[in-house]
């Protein structure tokens, strides 16, 4: 936005801004900074078609080439990282179907699906059955379509009214950001497969170039309506006001994506972090280093837990409150974490211990991917068998706790020294 502003004025504050703010952004996201360079890209060809077009017509011909070309970056860029590939079976059909009935709200408002639904998600969270709770807002969703058929529409207007009084092509920036990137979201998600790491956090970005084309048709109906009646304009912004707040409670009430942490889950991880602060001696900050051979890490990261030599297997729904209740210092059980944030030793174990046979082999792999001393076991009491209870006891120092509905065991490695949770 700043940098749409500085094209409007040209002043040299709001340059440096948007430059230091760029060069900021290198050290944060990394899709802020690619569409930054999207949006300085477009910036100097539209002002270059601007100055060199022979004629309007000819300047239009170009600006239609530039916007295709926009429409294939983020995908090209998906297909150059590796992050996407073009799906094997494209049906015509089919993906046509798929994008009037996510964007329309036709899939949301039809039927609360049992899969979670990751694309067209820019106003409403297509949320699968196990996470959906219903509400004033969502209970009856039929009203979904005809209001995101107005939105459109009105997007569309306020992109064509924009279009129109912008006569240097140079200020046509922002209507050509927000179609390149509809139009490469599509194609990202619904011709391309695989993890789709740019597309998929188009989200926001959309929305928001979306609702500003939506004020522009807003502010061009408040126009057209300014020689009318008092109580016509007043009727009308009492309409709108009233519709857009329905709108955006009902946005809010689409979510959570998939569902939210249970008062046993967060109880049971405020249970694990007592139990370490208890019994758990972390090492120094110059220990760790010494042992670890990593960089001094920044000292606002370095809490009372930092280094504690135990990881703790559970369920990601468990691991994500003792996250934020230890600040950030035991992430993700302290087991490792690979690529789009994915753990898939910890989930493998974690199923072994839930659903298979535990072995010594399934104890040494354990120490091995955690690099820990001593672990703490959490699983859901009702689907453990007696049997298993006992087979895992015999791996514990102790026999399991019960709390809040999970059984919980201390097991160590053979070659560490011993750390007991006491029996309950």
């Amino acid at each position: 936005m700043l940098w749409l502003q500085y094209l409007g004025t040209l002043r040299t504050v709001q340059g440096g801004l948007c430059a230091i703010f760029f060069v900021l952004m290198l050290f944060g996201y990394a899709l802020g900074v690619l569409l930054m360079l999207f949006v300085i890209l477009g910036t100097w060809s539209l002002r270059a078609i601007s100055q060199y077009a022979r004629s309007r017509r000819v300047g239009w011909s170009l600006v239609f080439l530039l916007t295709v070309l926009g429409i294939c970056i983020i995908p090209s860029i998906e297909l150059l990282a590796g992050t996407s590939h073009l799906s094997a079976n494209i049906s015509v059909l089919y993906v046509g179907r798929q994008v009037i009935g996510e964007l329309s709200g036709w899939l949301y408002a039809s039927a609360i699906r049992p899969h979670d639904i990751a694309s067209g998600n820019l106003f409403f969270n297509h949320t699968p059955d196990y996470a959906f709770v219903s509400s004033l807002f969502t209970s009856w969703r039929w009203w979904i379509i005809p209001c995101m058929i107005v939105l459109w529409v009105s997007a569309l207007s306020g992109i064509y009214i924009y279009a129109k009084e912008r006569r240097p092509l140079r200020f046509l920036v922002p209507a050509w950001i927000a179609v390149s990137l509809m139009g490469g979201y599509v194609i990202g998600w619904f011709l391309l497969s695989g993890d789709r790491l740019f597309v998929r956090r188009l989200d926001p970005f959309l929305s928001v170039l979306i609702l500003l084309f939506v004020c522009v048709s807003i502010c061009s109906l408040f126009h057209r309506v300014r020689f009318s009646t008092v109580f016509l304009r007043r009727s009308i912004a009492l309409c709108i006001l009233f519709v857009v707040s329905w709108f955006s409670m009902a946005t809010y009430m689409s979510g959570p994506d998939m569902r939210v942490v249970s008062v046993d889950e967060f109880a049971i991880s405020e249970f694990i972090l007592n139990e370490i602060q208890d019994s758990s001696k972390p090492i120094s900050l110059q220990q760790y280093i010494s042992d670890t051979g990593e960089g001094t890490p920044l000292l606002k990261h370095f809490s009372p837990l930092f280094g504690v030599n135990i990881c703790i297997l559970a369920d990601t729904w468990v691991l994500l409150p003792l996250e934020a209740l230890s600040s950030g210092s035991i992430v993700g059980g302290n087991f490792p974490i690979g690529y789009q944030f994915g753990q898939e030793e910890r989930i493998s174990l974690y199923d072994t211990f839930l659903h298979g046979v535990v072995t010594t082999s399934t104890i040494h792999d354990m120490f091995a991917v955690s690099k820990k001393e001593r672990c703490i076991v959490a699983l859901p009491a009702d689907d453990v068998s007696e049997g298993e209870e006992a087979r895992i006891t015999s791996f514990s120092s102790a026999e399991p706790i019960r709390y809040s509905g999970f059984l919980l065991w201390t097991v160590k490695d053979d070659s560490a020294g011993s750390l007991n949770i006491d029996s309950r």
